[in-house]
């Protein structure tokens, strides 16, 4: 309401001077003023809905008659604000059941009444528990497609959807009230999937879990440990294959009864040979079945469960060589002849038997293999079912390594290309792939291919840390500052390299750059190394290690929790190409000891082989500046010429293991070989 009053103002002049007192009068002057009775109004731009974020509410407020003098507001009853000092009301609070409060006042004292009030103002900020059940997370499956399952759950503003993704191709699910989610026929392809499930509440907040499956077969025999005696690589595979066969039906046997049992049956080329030959591997293991006490035949009966054979390839098929092995392991021996009705063996799938780098000097046991398909998925009423596969990789133990390389996992490349070749020897099986294996009773005709070497952005990563690293350590400076930066770099890197299989996954960016920032940023490097604290770099280590080796118990018992302390580059010596060995160590007892190392290819990053042990070992015995000390030691006169050194390995050469390379010290037409068990070897004898 608006009101007008009409004021007559009346003007005196007190004291006038004699002059002015004849010419003074009064006068009077009418004044209009303007009253503003009417409060002014509030509006807001809050649409009623469910908001996932801290919201904003915009307030305007006008007047018809005047000026708005300041807008009001409380938010949950609390204190009142103005928007002209506070801003616009900022609602933080998760729920429902929000409360703002606002009105206005006018120039004129004009209070907006009643105030207005805005309930139930939703926001919600957290998003839903997601949970996969099945399957769970680093497991395997044989079979395409599965079902998906798992809860969901949202205290706020309620369950909307869940959507599964595997590599992009999205699948939607039932879900019921209890939160409970559903997805079937959800496809996966041979290897690693990475199966999401995305779910997302009212307020379309995205929640999500992972799980990593594997649609692949695995066999891994976990035969017993037998290192070499003095009865060779030979017998002591044997002693392997055979204590695991005879566990709980046969006594224990020594590597010298089977040495003194089947070196006699070497082949007459090979009867200087100290070694075990093929066939006298093949009697030695056919003649100790458990459950052929007479043995009639020597090598053992056929028809008394566990039958070894000889069984060759040519040099132009490593692959089909790979894909017998694999098959003739997979196949399940019954306790008699092959028959569908029969029992099986205590043990149904039996190691084979392999010469490692083409030589008799290094048996090694094949006691595993992961690939796509199941070699024989009906052993017993189909045995000609033969699935087409891709091989990954193998379980090899070797009797001739102790700890790390002792027990390995292989790719199916690596395999072929550092651990079996086509056999060197004067005798019927020279310049064929072999080995000593169970055998089928029908040969496999499977096409099989060999899984292609995993190269991704976390691999070249890791690649690049490793040069880096390797680098820096060929720096001499006396500079504080640049000393102070490789210390800090060095410990950016450590903070990255720690391997935790279950939660790892990729997040920031590897740089020169993030390294300077955490330089200039203290509070940067403190959260680095404040504990719980997720570091600014991290790996996933899923994503470089073979993937089905990541199932594997043991593997992630020895891996997880550990943290990278070197990259060893090691030259191949007899292709020319380069290894990243990365050991890595637990902090034990006031000393980092290794558990488990792994090798990876120095060109592009992928994995190629991987050992692991149960109880730590240090790794690793001599340095750089030790070879060179032994070096020195032996020849005083090479201290004043140029040494070069570097870290080499080749197969069937001074070392039987990748694992532990040695270091080669050059000088003009010199060349000494420094072991890591600290033997120096003068190659100019």
């Amino acid at each position: 309401m608006r009101k007008i009053f009409l004021l007559t103002l009346v003007v005196v002049f007190l004291c006038p001077t004699p002059a002015m007192a004849a010419s003074i009068s009064s006068r009077t002057f009418n004044v209009t003023v303007e009253v503003d009775g009417t409060p002014p109004t509030t509006e807001c731009d809050y649409v009623d809905s469910w908001y996932s974020q801290d919201l904003i509410i915009n307030l305007t407020a006008s007047d018809t008659q005047s000026a708005v003098r300041d807008i009001y507001y409380k938010i949950n009853d609390g204190t009142e604000q103005i928007v002209r000092v506070a801003g616009q009301p900022l609602i933080s609070t998760e729920g429902a059941s929000n409360i703002l409060e606002y009105w206005s006042v006018d120039s004129f004292g004009n209070e907006e009444t009643p105030h207005n009030l805005l309930e139930e103002i939703k926001l919600d900020k957290t998003p839903p528990t997601v949970t996969i059940l099945n399957p769970t997370d680093i497991s395997a499956v044989e079979q395409s497609p599965i079902e998906v399952s798992g809860t969901i759950e949202d205290l706020v503003s309620g369950v909307s959807s869940v959507n599964i993704d595997v590599g992009g191709v999205m699948y939607s699910t039932t879900l019921d009230d209890e939160g409970n989610f559903t997805a079937s026929n959800v496809a996966v392809i041979g290897g690693a999937n990475t199966i999401t499930a995305l779910g997302y509440d009212t307020a379309n907040n995205e929640g999500e879990d992972i799980s990593t499956v594997f649609l692949g077969w695995m066999l891994h025999l976990d035969i017993p440990y037998r290192q070499i005696e003095s009865y060779y690589s030979g017998a002591a595979s044997c002693e392997m294959i055979l204590d695991y066969i005879r566990e709980g039906v046969g006594d224990d046997l020594t590597q010298e009864e089977i040495y003194n049992y089947g070196h006699p049956y070497n082949l007459t080329e090979n009867t200087q040979l100290l070694e075990m030959d093929a066939k006298a591997v093949d009697y030695a293991l056919g003649h100790f079945d458990p459950y052929d006490s007479s043995d009639l035949y020597g090598y053992g009966d056929p028809s008394k469960a566990y039958n070894f054979t000889v069984d060759t390839a040519e040099p132009d098929e490593s692959t089909q060589y790979l894909r017998d092995i694999i098959h003739w392991i997979a196949y399940t021996v019954m306790q008699g002849y092959y028959f569908q009705d029969g029992d099986l063996a205590t043990w149904p799938n039996a190691p084979s038997a392999v010469p490692a780098f083409g030589s008799y000097d290094h048996w090694i046991v094949v006691n595993g293999a992961a690939t796509s398909e199941n070699p024989t998925p009906e052993p017993r009423t189909n045995p000609w079912n033969m699935p087409d596969f891709t091989a990954y990789g193998l379980w090899l133990t070797d009797p001739a390594v102790g700890g790390i390389g002792q027990d390995l996992y292989v790719t199916a490349e690596t395999t072929l290309n550092t651990y079996l070749s086509p056999l060197v020897s004067s005798d019927e099986y020279n310049g064929k792939y072999i080995h000593v294996s169970e055998p089928p009773p029908v040969e496999s005709q499977a096409q099989v291919q060999l899984a292609t070497p995993q190269i991704n952005e976390t691999t070249l990563r890791l690649i690049d840390i490793a040069e880096d690293l390797c680098e820096s350590e060929n720096l001499q400076s006396d500079s504080e500052i640049e000393e102070r930066i490789n210390q800090t770099a060095r410990h950016i890197y450590d903070a990255a390299l720690v391997v935790d299989l279950e939660t790892d996954s990729q997040s920031g960016e590897l740089s020169s750059q993030n390294i300077s920032d955490a330089i200039e940023n203290p509070e940067l490097l403190e959260s680095i190394f404040e504990l719980g604290v997720k570091p600014p770099i991290e790996l996933d280590w899923r994503q470089i290690i073979e993937p089905l080796l990541v199932t594997d118990e043991k593997f992630r018992i020895a891996f997880n929790g550990s943290q990278v302390r070197d990259f060893i580059k090691v030259k191949r010596e007899d292709n020319d190409s380069s290894y990243y060995l990365i050991p890595f160590d637990k902090y034990i007892q006031g000393q980092f000891l290794t558990y488990a190392a792994i090798i990876i290819d120095a060109q592009t990053g992928s994995f190629k082989e991987a050992s692991w042990v149960e109880e730590p070992t240090r790794f690793i015995q001599v340095s750089k500046e030790e070879a060179i000390a032994l070096v020195l030691e032996q020849e005083p006169l090479l201290e004043t010429t140029q040494l070069n050194i570097e870290l080499v390995w080749e197969p069937g050469g001074v070392s039987v293991s990748p694992f532990y390379p040695y270091w080669k010290v050059t000088s003009n037409a010199l060349s000494y070989i420094i072991t890591q068990e600290a033997q120096v070897i003068d190659e100019n004898l």
